[in-house]
C-alpha cells in the first residue's frame, strides 16, 4: 500500500540520502519532504488529466451576475485543481475544453461548443446548467496510479536536490528522469482514456 512516506523515500533513495520513518521526525529530510510533498503532488496533478483524479460535478451558479461578455458564472469545485471540459447537464454531446475544441465531437454536425474561462475560483461560460469535468485534488496515495507515483518521486527528488544536497547537477539529472517517466505516463494515460468523456463512464461515475 503506497503512502506519503514511501513516496518521499523513493525520492530520497534517488538522491542517495537517508530515508525517513515519518514526516514529523524532525530530520532535514522529513522537514523538506513535508514542505514540498503537497505542492509537488498538486502541480503534477495539474499537468495531465490523470484518469484516477478525474471528477465530474454539476456546478453551482453564483447569485451575482456574470461579466457582460459571459452568460453564466459558476463556483468551481472546492477540490478542483484544473478544469478540463464543460458539458450540459442533459448529457454528452457538447463537451469542450476552454478553447471550445473537442476532438471527440469535431466530426458531429450541429453540436454546440460552449467555451469557458476560469477566473480565480469562478468559471464563466455561456453554458446553462453546466457540468464540469475536472482534475481533483487526490490526497490519498493509495489512489495514485503506479506511473503517477514514479513521476511524483522523480519530481520530488528534483525539488529536494538543492535544499538537501545543494547539487544542481543532481537536480538536472532528476528532472531528466522525471521527463522520461512523464512521457510514458502521458502515453499510457492517453492510451487508456475513453474516446470521449461520457457521463456514464465508470471512472467518472465513481466521483459524481
Amino acid at each position: 500500500m503506497t503512502s506519503t512516506v514511501e513516496i518521499c523515500n523513493l525520492a530520497l533513495v534517488r538522491l542517495g540520502v537517508r530515508t525517513i520513518n515519518s514526516l514529523a521526525e524532525g530530520s532535514s529530510q522529513s522537514i523538506h519532504c513535508d514542505l514540498l510533498f503537497e505542492p509537488t503532488r498538486d502541480a503534477l496533478l495539474r499537468m495531465v488529466p490523470w484518469r484516477f483524479a478525474t471528477a465530474r460535478q454539476t456546478l453551482a451558479q453564483l447569485t451575482e451576475p456574470a461579466p457582460a461578455e459571459w452568460s453564466y458564472a459558476y463556483q468551481l469545485p472546492s477540490d478542483g485543481l484544473a478544469a478540463r471540459y464543460v458539458e450540459p447537464a442533459a448529457g454528452v454531446g457538447a463537451t469542450v475544453d476552454a478553447t471550445g475544441t473537442s476532438p471527440a465531437i469535431a466530426s458531429l454536425p450541429n453540436v454546440a461548443t460552449p467555451k469557458y474561462e476560469v477566473r480565480g475560483r469562478v468559471l464563466l461560460t455561456h453554458q446553462p446548467d453546466a457540468v464540469l469535468i475536472y482534475t481533483a485534488r487526490v490526497e490519498d496515495p493509495t489512489q495514485f496510479e503506479p506511473l503517477f507515483v514514479e513521476a511524483l518521486a522523480c519530481k520530488l527528488a528534483a525539488e529536494l536536490a538543492m535544499p538537501l544536497l545543494s547539487d544542481r547537477e543532481m537536480r538536472n539529472l532528476m528532472m531528466r528522469d522525471f521527463q522520461i517517466v512523464m512521457s510514458s505516463a502521458m502515453a499510457a494515460n492517453n492510451r487508456d482514456a475513453p474516446a470521449r468523456i461520457d457521463r456514464a463512464a465508470d471512472w467518472i461515475a465513481g466521483r459524481i
